[in-house]
């Protein structure tokens, strides 16, 4: 796995004291699950300077996931300031949440594959490991 944050500044004076403004960027994290040659899976986010949450795919063999990250909370009407969890969709239909909050908690839709669960447990591990790497910086 990999993660980063890279960043432009502009750096000038002004009002009698220096101002540093960001004009990019950018939080990845790219991870590669392997399960001997012949299974492996690569998970991509991004956010972008413009974007609010990470977002990007979980591509496992033919099958693609699409990966978004929220604020909402269960039970509130207020998102939270920070990434809450991430919502991952095949073919348009939530099949996985990701709870990154306190201790984390994983939902997987029922009708998955047991082959396609142990994949995605291995993405969601990954996910819960990013969002505490993130919150020790």
């Amino acid at each position: 796995a990999a993660s980063g944050l890279k960043a432009s500044d502009i750096k000038t004076e002004a009002w009698g004291g220096n101002l540093t403004i960001g004009i990019h960027s950018d939080q990845n994290l790219v991870v590669r699950l392997a399960e001997g040659n012949d299974r492996a899976g690569t998970m991509v986010l991004n956010q972008g300077t413009d974007d609010q949450l990470m977002q990007g795919l979980f591509v496992l063999g033919s099958e693609v996931y699409h990966i978004q990250g929220t604020r909402k909370l269960a039970g509130s009407p207020m998102p939270l300031a920070s990434t809450s969890g991430y919502l991952l969709a095949k073919n348009g239909k939530n099949i996985m949440a990701v709870d990154v909050v306190n201790a984390g908690t994983v939902w997987m839709a029922a009708n998955l594959s047991g082959t396609e669960r142990d994949a995605l447990a291995a993405a969601a591990s990954a996910l819960l490991l990013f969002q505490d790497l993130a919150s020790a910086r």
